[in-house]
């Protein structure tokens, strides 16, 4: 890195652009998202992977439904209350996280550098384009 001169055009002004949108930018020798620029030549590969998300709401919600059936079962002064109470609370935090939990995509970028995750979105569809892009940029290299 060190005294390394690179032969990019000034300022990207001569290079195809591929994609541009929403804070990445796929040109045919480099690819930007965020702050960080990432020399084509550098890149080995391009992934698209899924994240998997939380998904121990169903254990809240069961958890909290035992909480609220026994809290009404017990029918003990007060601690047949807060079981109760706490059972809803529960309830209401599974459903939270039920609904809050979508599925996440991430663009991984690999190369000698190791992996890096360039974008991590909800939109598929976003991450496609870029794939898109850069195989695009590959062919026509």
């Amino acid at each position: 890195m060190f005294g390394a001169t690179a032969s990019y055009p000034a300022n990207g002004a001569d290079e195809t652009t591929y994609y541009s949108d929403e804070g990445v930018r796929i040109t045919q020798t480099r690819f930007i998202v965020g702050g960080a620029t990432y020399a084509k030549t550098s890149v080995a590969s391009v992934t698209l992977i899924q994240v998997r998300t939380n998904r121990s709401y169903p254990w809240v919600l069961a958890i909290g439904a035992t909480l609220l059936v026994s809290g009404y079962v017990l029918n003990i002064p007060y601690v047949g209350d807060v079981f109760g109470f706490a059972g809803l609370v529960m309830i209401a935090t599974g459903v939270i996280m039920a609904v809050s939990s979508g599925r996440w995509y991430e663009v991984v970028l690999g190369g000698s550098f190791g992996h890096v995750c360039a974008l991590r979105t909800h939109d598929k569809s976003h991450c496609e384009r870029i794939l898109d892009a850069w195989n695009r940029s590959l062919v026509e290299q």
